[in-house]
């Protein structure tokens, strides 16, 4: 995977050179680089890291669980150390901000930024996010009961954390249909964006509860059956085994329906 990550990294820089992406996000009514949007900005090969990371950091965790390998005395030592845990946080709210509000200054003025800086920032700004993410929330998976942690927990939470997946699949196409669809021209202030992201994350966990019904819930289900089936055999067997075992080892052990038949 490692190596996978270092070939995208290595595309998107040369992709993104030849294209001369930008950080600054769209803007003057539209996609400024057409190329840049359909050519590097959806396609697979250069998406692919933050991905591959959340598969890593998944592996990482499942060895701590299981407290098995050097995952494990990492993190087991990191859960130890106090000023691990908040430097660790620290530095991944610091990340998450500096991602967030630094391209402003290349909203304000594209020039800000020599081409390099973009096509380096393109290529490495969703990869440094999630590790900024994984950061932030690695305190909460040691344990730690953090304010983080309570309020991704709170009951009225819990649902839209089961929905987030489907809603996720479904809110560009929303998106699209807002902005595509309009008879005007769309002025960006902080009151439009603001009730913009309202709506289209309202519209988008609709979205997500009907298509988890529709589609998640039911897969779930059927996946459950058959695995369940798939699994009970084993368990017959293996409870079988550990009878013959026990009366293997203790040959004084009669059957109970051998005593029954005795005495008659």
């Amino acid at each position: 995977m490692t190596g996978l990550m270092c070939v995208s990294f290595i595309l998107a820089l040369w992709i993104g050179a030849g294209l001369n992406v930008r950080a600054t996000p769209p803007k003057a009514g539209g996609v400024t680089n057409g190329d840049g949007f359909s050519k590097y900005y959806v396609k697979p090969y250069i998406r692919i890291p933050p991905f591959l990371i959340g598969i890593l950091f998944a592996l990482v965790y499942k060895e701590y669980k299981e407290q098995s390998g050097s995952s494990y005395k990492i993190l087991n030592s990191i859960k130890q150390s106090k000023i691990a845990k908040n430097s660790i946080l620290f530095i991944g709210f610091a990340l998450m901000l500096l991602l967030t509000f630094l391209p402003r200054q290349v909203q304000l003025k594209d020039d800000a930024w020599p081409d390099w800086v973009h096509i380096t920032w393109r290529a490495f700004q969703k990869s440094a996010y999630v590790v900024a993410t994984t950061m932030v929330i690695l305190p909460s998976l040691l344990g730690d009961n953090t304010l983080l942690k309570r309020f991704l927990c709170h009951p009225l939470l819990v649902p839209l954390a089961r929905l987030s997946f489907t809603a996720y699949l479904v809110h560009l196409f929303w998106i699209y249909q807002s902005y595509f669809s309009a008879t005007s021209s769309f002025h960006f202030t902080y009151g439009n964006v603001t009730y913009n992201t309202l709506a289209t994350g309202t519209v988008s966990f609709i979205g997500g509860l009907i298509l988890s019904l529709l589609i998640e819930v039911p897969m779930a289900n059927i996946e459950s059956v058959y695995l369940n089936n798939a699994k009970k055999p084993n368990k017959d067997k293996q409870v079988e085994k550990d009878v013959s075992a026990f009366t293997g080892a203790n040959s004084s052990v009669i059957p109970i329906s051998s005593k029954v038949s005795n005495n008659v």
